[in-house]
């Protein structure tokens, strides 16, 4: 067992990952869509887990989705990596957000009436 960094932001607006191909981490919460989420980012230690606090903001009578990347130090990911690439490119090709190395996304989903 080993410690890993991680961090979490917004699958639809990707930050720009460093040439390290990291992400930068990002400070307090990350909003995604009617979505906020805290804490971001962190260093785990062997057996220790964290606890992701997500709070969704209602507006209207809608349901809601949003997806959210999780990054973690270490892991290949599925794909290539996209070190340098801004959130515009990846908003114009919504399938390299997909493949950035370690990275997992999961879907968000809420229900106002």
């Amino acid at each position: 067992s080993f410690a890993f960094d991680w961090c979490l932001f917004d699958w639809a607006d990707p930050p720009t990952f460093g040439e390290d191909g990291r992400p930068p981490a990002p400070s307090g919460t990350v909003q995604c869509g009617p979505f906020q989420v805290k804490p971001t980012s962190g260093k785990l230690e062997p057996d220790e887990d964290v606890q992701v606090e997500v709070t969704f903001e209602a507006q209207g009578d809608e349901d809601y989705d949003s997806k959210i990347a999780i990054w973690v130090d270490g892991v290949q990911g599925d794909g290539i990596s996209n070190a340098g690439q801004t959130a515009a490119t990846f908003q114009s090709d919504a399938s390299a957000t997909q493949s950035l190395a370690g990275t997992s996304t999961y879907l968000l989903t809420g229900q106002s009436c």
